[in-house]
């Protein structure tokens, strides 16, 4: 049985074999636009399936999405287990939504609104009555799924503070954690109310910063997020958490002062930013400019670039600063802005004259020109000056922890621009993948046993085992034994979690791990051994060669070619 909780997470239902992928796009595009989805990889406690998620259904759930893809006809525990109990909520008088993501078309292109029932084996068309949905209709989905959780929390009354009936909204960030449904739930906590939507971008696990396709997901997903608080009269912001700054510099570019009153930011540590009835009288901080290039603010060039570098006085990595700015074609200035005064730290409650001072600076020297951001500051004040710089065109830098560069580097991600077409995120920039792993110079064996290739009958190479075996963490559970021919066969569920003994990604290396720990990956780095060589008594003696899996990473073109009107293309059989 479903608890309908209002502001609880949102049910992915699907088949793993042909619906995988789609549902990872929608629980990061979900996440990117402040609703915490439950996606089985990714919250489903160890233990018997059915009871897990059953204690899923119990804890409470708002909405359910079921993708329906051609094998889902397979899927016993889907027609068993999950649908009688979303369709049995969707039926009740609670306000709880049961939402199809159909990928079934019929011969003119359109859906085919009948696929849902028939594979499903639904002989009342129970399915047909919903809302479904196209594989380009992401947006429209995500925007129905937000309007009712606003109109939801509009009817919450707190006993903690005010909420959304009260024209304030809490929004949580955060771009470090692996996000998933029990850390994210987005809504009221009982005890104490935390926040109303939370936005969550996973990291890239190569280059430490938030994924491409997370923000190509918030580019579309944020002026429908902005709508959505507008429509329904929120007037105050609070953002809550951390993250990194380019998130909240777009959230704060979204959130002018023209749609939203008030924006204020509480960080980690529980400090308020942004409050200007908390400012002392007297500032101890300052933004001091210093100028680091030539600069000609009348330069002739098409596209003038100015670099920016807004930074405490702690140590930075200005070699790092100093590279990217060398790099733009059309640099006509170099400029740190920074956070000086009493002391290493400065206070919160001068944030938001110290983000006044920072938008000042960058309006004096980024008017029609084209900004490129670097920071090394407090992330709680990226909002405030987004907010307040939303009509310059800003290239936002992110500094990569990517470790088989031996030297760290700002990469751009994305185009803040308010008044750009599709704004306020007008750009994101394709996050180049290290290519060393592809040809590898050298490969390590992490199999429990040495692998040796072989060609005409002759060993040309033998790998040792050179480390700890990479494998799959499994979780089993007893199952019912089931009878064959009045045999009892005692049967276990075997589920794949995660892979242990992950090895760095180091350039030139690649690793030779077993075939099930590679399709289990998306490391491009991974190998395993393909076509066994064996003696006459059958005994593998090595192998003719190595195997490699395509990359399966969900890109963030796949996601544009979707919003673009393209159809879904899986990237694997």
């Amino acid at each position: 049985m479903i608890n309908y909780d209002p502001v609880g997470p949102v049910f992915i239902s699907y088949r793993r074999s042909d619906g995988h992928e789609r549902a990872k796009m929608l629980d990061i595009f979900l996440r990117a636009g402040g609703l915490a989805p439950w996606r089985d990889l990714v919250d489903l406690p160890p233990g018997e399936t059915a009871r897990r998620v059953a204690e899923t259904f119990e804890k409470g759930l708002s909405s359910a999405v079921l993708i329906i893809t051609e094998e889902i006809s397979d899927s016993q525990f889907i027609k068993n287990n999950e649908l009688p109990e979303l369709l049995a909520e969707e039926g009740s008088e609670n306000d709880f939504q049961l939402l199809v993501l159909n990928t079934i078309s019929t011969a003119s292109g359109t859906i085919d609104l009948d696929a849902p029932d028939r594979l499903l084996n639904q002989e009342s068309a129970a399915l047909k009555d919903l809302k479904q949905y196209g594989d380009t209709e992401l947006r429209q989905l995500y925007r129905d799924l937000l309007y009712a959780r606003l109109k939801r929390l509009q009817d919450i009354k707190t006993t903690t503070g005010p909420g959304i009936g009260d024209h304030e909204i809490r929004i949580q960030t955060q771009t470090r954690p692996e996000p998933d449904a029990n850390t994210q739930v987005s809504g009221t906590i009982k005890a104490e109310r935390q926040h109303d939507l939370a936005i969550r971008l996973r990291q890239d696990e190569t280059i430490g910063i938030p994924a491409e396709v997370g923000y190509v997901s918030l580019q579309y997903t944020l002026p429908i997020l902005v709508d959505g608080l507008y429509a329904h009269g929120v007037s105050d912001v609070t953002l809550i958490g951390g993250g990194h700054y380019s998130l909240g510099w777009a959230l704060g570019a979204a959130l002018p002062n023209t749609r939203q009153n008030k924006l204020k930011v509480i960080d980690v540590e529980g400090n308020t930013w942004g409050d200007p009835s908390q400012e002392p009288d007297g500032k101890t901080f300052q933004v001091s400019p210093k100028t680091l290039g030539k600069c000609d603010l009348h330069h002739s060039s098409d596209l003038p670039q100015v670099a920016v570098l807004i930074r405490n006085t702690k140590t930075v990595d200005q070699q790092a600063f100093d590279n990217m700015a060398h790099s733009l074609p059309n640099l006509i200035g170099i400029y740190e802005l920074v956070i000086e005064g009493e002391g290493d730290v400065y206070p919160s409650s001068e944030g938001d004259h110290l983000a006044r001072q920072i938008a000042t600076k960058l309006r004096e020297v980024g008017s029609g020109k084209e900004l490129h951001i670097a920071w090394s500051a407090a992330t709680a004040l990226a909002p405030l000056v987004g907010r307040q710089v939303n009509t310059l065109n800003c290239v936002l830098y992110e500094l990569d922890q990517n470790r088989q560069e031996p030297k760290r580097q700002y990469r751009r991600v994305i185009r803040v621009a308010a008044g750009f077409p599709g704004g306020p995120i007008a750009e994101v920039f394709p996050q180049a993948r290290p290519l060393g792993t592809e040809k590898p110079l050298k490969l390590i064996n992490l199999t429990p046993h040495p692998v040796r290739l072989y060609r005409d009958d002759e060993c040309l190479h033998e790998w040792p085992v050179e480390g700890k075996w990479v494998r799959v963490h499994e979780e089993r559970s007893d199952k019912p034994t089931i009878t064959h021919e009045g045999i009892q066969i005692p049967v276990q569920l075997v589920q794949e979690k995660h892979l242990k003994n992950l090895p760095d990604i180091i350039p030139g290396t690649g690793y030779i791990v077993s075939r099930v720990s590679a399709a289990t990956s998306d490391r491009r780095d991974f190998f395993f051994p393909l076509n066994e060589v064996r003696d006459d008594q059958g005994n593998i003696l090595g192998v003719e060669g190595l195997g490699q899996f395509p990359e399966r990473t969900l890109n963030s073109q796949r996601l544009i070619d979707l919003m673009n009107g393209t159809k879904f293309q899986p990237t694997t059989e």
